[in-house]
C-alpha cells in the first residue's frame, strides 16, 4: 500500500501498470517536430551549416525549407548576431539567450543550445509579446512570496502570485507522494473552469521520463492543445542518420496523449514549471488557460527564477521540519536506550518505562519478542497470533524484516490469524527471534481522484480520461501509513542492540574480577587496586605515600593510605566489613614516592597463619626504636635519593608505633610475623597527634639548647643535633611552627601569619647566645 498524509492508496491497477509500461518507450525527447509558432534549424556547431530545418520555415522566415538546407547561417543573419551566437555555443557566461535578431522583416528571439554535438537554433516570434513593465511586478510577487512562513502558506501565495502576473485562467501547484502518484495541494481558478483542489492522480499523468525531462528543462510552454506539429527535415541528422534530441528545444512537440488529455480538461494552453528538491522533482506549477496563448522568452524566464525560489524555499521548510522530527525522535530512542541500560528486563523497558515504543512510532499497539518471551502493550493480536508471524518471518530469513500497512495483501495466512491488523512493522534485535512489533488497526478511508479510475472512463487502456470530475474510491484492508517512521523503528533496533552489547560487556567484565562461584572479588580485582593506589600516589606530586591492604575475611578494616609519610595503619569500620578475596585472605604493602620509585610486596595467599606474611623489614628510626609493622616515611627509598626533608616528621608518631611489641601493629591486628592478632592482643589505636609534632618537639628541645648555660654542660654527653636543626630551620625561615610554640621555644613573637608563604622571616638567632 502506498501512503500520502494521513491516507492510504491502494496499489497501482493492471491497466495502470500498463499505461506506465507504455510511456516508457514513447519518444518523447526526438518528438521529430516542433510546435508550429516558431521555426527551428539545427547547424554544425563548427562551421554554422544548416544541416536541418523544419517544414514551416517559409510561413515562419520567409524561406522555404529547402533553400535553407546546405547554406550557412551567415546567409540568415547579420553579423552581430552570429558573433553573438557563436560566444553562446561556446558557453561564454556574460552572454545568454535569447539573441534579438531580424529575418524577413519580422522580430525574432533568437534561442541557442546545443547537445550531442548538435547546434540547434530556435525562432520565436516577439512582436506585442514581451512586456517590460511586467518585471518590477514580478520582483514584488517574489517578496510577497518569501514572506511566508509555513509550506501550506507558500504553496497558497504562489498559486495567487502567478494567477496574477500570468493571466492564466487557472494556476495549479501539485504535489508528488513518494509512490509516484500526485495531489493538487493549492489553486487559483476562474469560476468557470472546473476546481481540482484537494484531488489526486495517477502516476501515469506525468510519467517517470516526463518527470525526468522536467529534471533537464525547468519550464515548457504549450501554446495550443491543438496544434499540428511542423516536422522537421530530413527527419535524422545527416551526418549520423539518428533522430535529433530536442530535450533542450523551447519548442519541442508533447506527446499526442498528453495533448488529448489537456483537451478533456478544457485547456487550450498550458505554462509549466518544474519545483526541484535536492536533485529530485518533489512537484510542479501548471498554469493552464481556455484558448491557445503563448507567453514570451523572456517572461518564461522571469517566472522560471520565480518558481526556483519556491522550490528553495519548500526545500528549506521542509527540511527544518524533517530535522525537527529527527531531532524529538532521537531524543525519544536515547531515553529508550538509557532505560535498556538501566532496567534489565529488557520488556520492561521499552513498554511500561518513562518512555515506551509507541512514544517513538505511534500505534494502536506494540510488542516485544525478547528470548522466546512475549510482551505486549495496547491493542495487539493474541501470543499465538504473534508466534504465528515470527515463525513466519523466520522461513524469509534470518532477521527479516517486515513493513506494511496492508498485511491481508502482503501475508494472507498472518492477516487471518491477526484479526483486524493491517499495518505492521517488524524490526529484529538481539538473538534470533527477537522482534520489536508495531500494529496498527485497518482503517475505512476514502479517496478523491482527478477522474474516474474505472476503464470505463478511457477510450483505451492507453487514453487519458475522458472525464476529470471528482471521482471518490473506498480504500479496505489498510491502515494508516507509517510515512517513514520505518526508519526511525530500525534505528532503535540497532540501539537496543548496542545496549545489550554493553550490558554482556559489563557482565564479562565482572565475571572477570569477580569469583562466579560466591561473587566475590578475585586476586585480579585486587591487583588493579593496587595499581590505582600506585598511580594515585605518583599522581599527588608529594614526596612519599604508603598504604597497606588488608582483606583477612576475620577482620573487619578498610585500608587506609598516607600521603605525606605521617601515619600508616588500617582502620577498623564495623559498618564495612573485608571481603573474603575469591575465598582466600590477601594482604599487601604498597610504598611509593614522587621519583617515581614504587615497589608492591603481594605475599602468597594467606592461611590464616601467624607466619609467612610479613611486609619488608626497615631500619630502626632515631629515636632507637624499632618501628611497628607500619615503616618509617623514608623506608623504600633508594641510597642516591637520601633522607626525607627536614620539613618532615623523621620519627614514627605514636599512632605508628603505640605501646606494642617491637614489629607489631594492634590498630591492624597484626602481629610482626604477619598473622592476625588475637582479640587481647587488639588495642585501639591512640589519637593520631599533630603533623608538626615532629618539628615542634625539635623547636623545644632546641630552645633548652639556646638557654642552657654552657657550664651546665657536661663535656662527656653528645651533641644533640636539634639545636643546629632548628636555628637552621629557623634561619631558612622554613616550616610551618605555630606562633605560640616558637614564642614558649624563643620568648618572642615573630611576626607571621597562618600562611606560611607569606610569613616575614624571623630574624636569625645565634646558637651560642643564652
Amino acid at each position: 500500500m502506498q501512503e500520502t498524509g494521513s491516507i492510504a492508496f491502494p496499489a497501482p491497477a493492471a491497466d495502470e501498470l500498463l499505461r506506465l509500461e507504455d510511456c516508457v518507450v514513447e519518444p518523447i525527447r526526438v518528438p521529430g517536430g516542433i510546435q508550429p509558432h516558431g521555426a527551428l534549424l539545427t547547424v554544425d556547431i563548427a562551421d554554422l551549416e544548416i544541416l536541418q530545418a523544419t517544414d514551416n520555415t517559409a510561413d515562419t522566415l520567409g524561406i522555404a525549407t529547402a533553400d535553407l538546407l546546405g547554406s550557412h547561417l551567415d546567409a540568415l543573419l547579420a553579423p552581430p548576431a552570429i558573433a553573438r551566437m557563436r560566444q553562446v555555443l561556446a558557453g561564454v557566461p556574460t552572454v545568454a539567450n535569447p539573441i534579438s535578431a531580424e529575418v524577413g522583416g519580422k522580430a525574432f528571439d533568437v534561442i541557442v543550445s546545443s547537445l550531442d554535438g548538435v547546434g540547434i537554433v530556435e525562432f520565436e516570434p516577439t512582436e506585442g509579446v514581451d512586456d517590460e513593465s511586467t518585471l518590477p511586478a514580478i520582483l514584488a510577487a517574489t517578496r510577497r512570496i518569501g514572506a511566508t512562513s509555513t509550506v501550506e502558506e507558500l504553496r497558497a501565495a504562489t498559486a495567487r502570485e502567478l494567477f496574477a502576473l500570468t493571466g492564466y485562467d487557472q494556476v495549479l501547484i501539485y504535489h508528488f507522494h513518494p509512490d509516484g502518484h500526485g495531489e493538487v495541494v493549492a489553486e487559483e481558478v476562474v469560476a468557470v473552469m472546473e476546481p481540482y483542489l484537494g484531488l489526486h492522480f495517477p502516476a501515469s499523468d506525468i510519467p517517470a521520463q516526463a518527470r525526468q525531462l522536467y529534471l533537464t528543462k525547468l519550464s515548457r510552454v504549450i501554446a495550443s492543445s491543438s496544434y499540428e506539429p511542423a516536422a522537421l527535415v530530413p527527419a535524422a541528422d545527416p551526418r549520423t542518420g539518428t533522430p535529433v534530441d530536442l530535450t533542450l528545444a523551447e519548442l519541442r512537440s508533447v506527446s499526442p496523449h498528453h495533448l488529448q488529455f489537456m483537451r478533456n480538461m478544457g485547456q487550450g494552453a498550458t505554462l509549466s514549471f518544474s519545483l526541484i528538491s535536492n536533485g529530485e522533482l518533489i512537484g510542479m506549477i501548471t498554469c493552464a488557460h481556455r484558448t491557445p496563448r503563448r507567453v514570451g522568452y523572456l517572461q518564461r524566464q522571469a517566472y522560471e527564477i520565480l518558481a526556483h525560489q519556491v522550490a528553495l524555499q519548500l526545500t528549506g521548510m521542509n527540511e527544518v521540519q524533517l530535522l525537527q522530527g529527527r531531532n524529538e525522535r532521537r531524543l525519544v530512542r536515547t531515553r529508550l536506550g538509557e532505560q535498556v541500560a538501566a532496567i534489565e528486563d529488557v520488556a520492561e523497558a521499552l513498554l511500561r518505562g518513562d518512555t515506551s515504543l509507541g512514544d517513538l512510532v505511534p500505534a494502536d499497539g506494540v510488542a516485544v519478542v525478547f528470548e522466546d518471551a512475549i510482551e505486549a502493550s495496547g491493542d495487539t493480536p493474541p501470543e499465538e497470533a504473534i508466534r504465528t508471524l515470527i515463525a513466519q518471518l523466520a522461513l524469509q530469513g534470518q532477521r527479516s524484516v517486515l513493513v506494511t500497512d496492508g498485511l491481508p495483501e502482503l501475508m494472507p495466512e498472518v492477516a487471518e490469524a491477526m484479526s483486524g491488523i493491517a499495518g505492521l512493522l517488524a524490526f529484529p534485535f538481539g538473538a534470533e527471534g527477537d522482534y520489536l512489533l508495531w500494529f496498527r488497526r485497518e482503517v475505512g478511508q476514502t479517496v478523491n481522484w482527478m477522474g474516474d479510475m474505472s476503464p470505463s472512463n478511457r477510450l483505451t487502456p492507453l487514453s487519458p480520461r475522458n472525464s476529470f470530475s471528482m471521482w471518490t474510491e473506498s480504500v479496505t484492508g489498510r491502515s494508516l501509513p507509517w510515512q517513514g517512521l520505518e526508519a526511525e523503528a530500525a534505528e532503535l533496533s540497532r540501539d537496543v542492540d548496542a545496549a545489550l552489547l554493553r550490558r554482556a560487556e559489563s557482565q564479562l567484565s565482572h565475571l572477570g574480577l569477580h569469583d562466579a562461584l560466591t561473587d566475590l572479588p578475585n586476586r585480579r580485582l585486587l591487583m588493579l587496586a593496587l595499581d590505582e593506589a600506585l598511580g594515585r600516589a605518583r599522581g599527588t606530586g608529594q614526596w612519599r605515600s604508603s598504604s597497606s591492604i588488608s582483606t583477612d575475611s576475620r577482620r573487619s578494616t578498610t585500608p587506609t593510605a598516607t600521603t605525606r609519610g605521617t601515619r600508616c595503619s588500617s582502620r577498623p569500620r564495623a559498618a564495612s566489613p573485608a571481603r573474603r578475596v575469591a575465598a582466600t585472605p590477601w594482604r599487601g604493602w604498597v610504598e611509593t614516592s614522587s621519583s617515581s620509585s614504587a615497589r608492591a610486596w603481594m605475599p602468597t595467599p594467606s592461611t590464616g597463619s601467624r607466619s609467612g606474611s610479613r611486609p619488608p623489614s626497615h631500619r630502626r628510626s632515631r629515636s632507637g626504636r624499632r618501628p611497628s609493622s607500619c615503616p618509617p616515611p623514608w623506608a623504600g627509598l633508594r641510597p642516591e635519593q637520601g633522607r626525607p626533608p627536614r620539613g618532615c616528621c623523621a620519627r614514627p608518631t605514636p599512632r605508628c608505633t603505640g605501646r606494642s611489641a617491637p614489629g607489631a601493629d594492634p590498630a591492624r591486628g597484626l602481629t610482626a610475623e604477619g598473622g592476625s592478632a588475637s582479640g587481647a592482643e587488639r588495642r585501639p589505636s591512640p589519637q593520631p597527634r599533630p603533623a608538626h609534632c615532629g618539628l615542634a618537639r625539635r623547636v623545644r628541645n632546641a630552645s633548652k639548647a639556646i638557654r642552657a648555660p654552657a657550664t651546665t654542660s657536661s663535656p662527656s654527653a653528645p651533641a644533640s643535633p636539634y639545636p643546629s636543626i632548628a636555628a637552621r630551620r629557623v634561619r631558612q625561615g622554613s616550616g610551618c611552627p605555630r606562633p605560640s610554640l616558637w614564642k614558649k621555644a624563643t620568648g618572642t613573637g615573630p611576626t607571621a601569619s597562618r600562611n606560611c608563604g607569606a610569613r616575614k622571616r624571623p630574624p636569625r638567632l645565634d646558637p651560642s647566645a643564652t
